[in-house]
């Protein structure tokens, strides 16, 4: 007695598993979304280099800078700007930014010779009688300062890194690390 196989060789593997979801229901659905969802974690483990936008254990930026903050706006007296934009940086002026804050490290990565000030306030007093011709604050609170101080101009905004998620306690990208975990845990 002869019997029919149970797989037909003339059905491809993708219509064998189309055909699957008609025979066993509900866990057809739960296996084909499982597989999708270790597909991606496989995929993003292979890619973590090229989507992560920094190295996950590099300190590059303040600590607890907070989600979508890091970017930085340059501030001069009013009317007295030396520069029109950071671009025009060519002669030695004096910057001032905030101790530990993503000033200092803007003007790190620049190459600009920067003062750091303890607090916002010692940075604006040090502007504001000439002792550095422009300063590096946090873009998230240059409406405050313009609004506060009226004799301050602003030179040009959003300068420097973005951190989407924040950066840690010791100013590493919390995104790059979480995607650097992702794959490291899946290997």
């Amino acid at each position: 007695m002869r019997t029919k196989p149970r797989i037909d060789p003339d059905i491809g593997v993708v219509r064998r598993i189309w055909r699957g979801r008609i025979w066993y229901g509900a866990e057809w659905y739960v296996t084909v979304a499982g597989g999708l969802i270790l597909l991606t974690i496989a995929t993003a483990t292979l890619i973590a280099p090229l989507i992560a936008p920094h190295d996950p254990n590099e300190f590059i930026g303040a600590p607890f800078t907070p989600p979508g903050g890091g970017q930085q706006a340059l501030v001069a007296r009013q009317g007295q700007s030396p520069v029109a934009s950071l671009a025009d940086v060519a002669d030695p002026y004096s910057f001032g930014a905030q101790r530990n804050r993503n000033g200092t490290n803007l003007a790190k990565e620049l190459n600009l010779s920067s003062q750091r000030f303890r607090d916002q306030d010692q940075l604006i007093q040090a502007l504001k009688s000439g002792s550095v011709d422009l300063i590096l604050v946090d873009q998230a609170l240059l409406s405050e300062i313009t609004s506060t101080y009226s004799e301050l101009e602003i030179v040009e905004e959003h300068l420097g890194r973005s951190y989407l998620l924040g950066t840690d306690n010791l100013g590493r990208d919390i995104l790059s690390r979480l995607i650097w975990a992702r794959a490291l845990s899946s290997a």
